[in-house]
């Protein structure tokens, strides 16, 4: 682009256009100083604004790490807290889990001993029938005991005269050792010693008579059908004189 120059005939131009621009402009001439104060002072306002908002701004940057710092110390305490719950809460469901368990071992203990008092119950009233039993047998064996007794005592009473015939001439004595049993002691039977005694002990607890043992010995089918012949007869006499004559066997032997 090229530039025209400047001629007279188009500044005239241009003053005819604008007058006042062609007249002289004074400009003011600048204070240095007072715009280097400005300046300053507007730095030094402007570092007290910087200074000031960077106060508050660690002043709450304080504030906030101290507010964490307490949000995070309700925290872990609350931790602490929830902790500690869950730890009573375990240590009472672990209570309650023996506490049931206890309640039902008690149940079952109850049970048990309900049952086995029951059945001792039960036990005992079996017993109190079976002794009440065993008294009535016994009082009724009494019974007969004395009964067959006073039977023998009869039946002694009635024979009495053989048995002082026999005590006198053949030698026997009779005697009760134990209640319900007779012992019969002979003499007079082996000839090479009269002093010897030949026995037999029997007992009438019974309903039949029965031979408990003879000294010396004798054969026991021997002396069972004695017995036997007895048991049926009741006679005495008849009784005494097999079983001397039995023992006088033995003598001969």
């Amino acid at each position: 682009m090229s530039v025209q120059p400047t001629t007279p005939s188009r500044l005239s131009g241009v003053m005819s256009i604008a007058p006042d621009l062609a007249m002289p402009v004074s400009i003011p001439l600048l204070d240095f100083n007072h715009i280097q104060q400005s300046e300053f002072e507007f730095s030094r306002a402007l570092e007290q604004s910087f200074a000031v908002k960077r106060q508050n701004a660690l002043r709450e940057r304080a504030e906030s790490s101290s507010q964490i710092k307490d949000i995070e110390d309700a925290r872990q305490n609350t931790m602490l807290r929830k902790n500690l719950l869950e730890e009573k809460m375990r240590t009472l469901i672990e209570a309650g889990h023996n506490k049931k368990l206890e309640l039902e071992q008690s149940r079952d203990a109850i049970a048990n001993y309900n049952a086995r008092k029951s059945e001792l119950v039960k036990k005992y009233d079996q017993l109190q029938s079976e002794i009440s039993e065993v008294v009535s047998r016994i009082g009724k064996r009494k019974e007969v005991l004395a009964s067959q007794k006073q039977t023998y005592i009869h039946q002694i009473s009635l024979v009495e005269p053989e048995i002082l015939m026999w005590e006198n001439t053949l030698g026997l004595t009779i005697d009760t050792t134990v209640e319900g049993q007779l012992e019969f002691i002979f003499w007079n039977i082996d000839q090479s010693d009269l002093e010897r005694k030949f026995e037999i002990t029997i007992d009438i607890s019974g309903a039949e008579t029965k031979a408990l043992k003879t000294n010396p010995a004798l054969e026991k089918n021997i002396v069972d059908g004695i017995l036997t012949d007895f048991n049926k007869t009741e006679k005495l006499e008849v009784f005494l004189t097999c079983l001397r004559a039995e023992f006088v066997k033995l003598t001969l032997h």
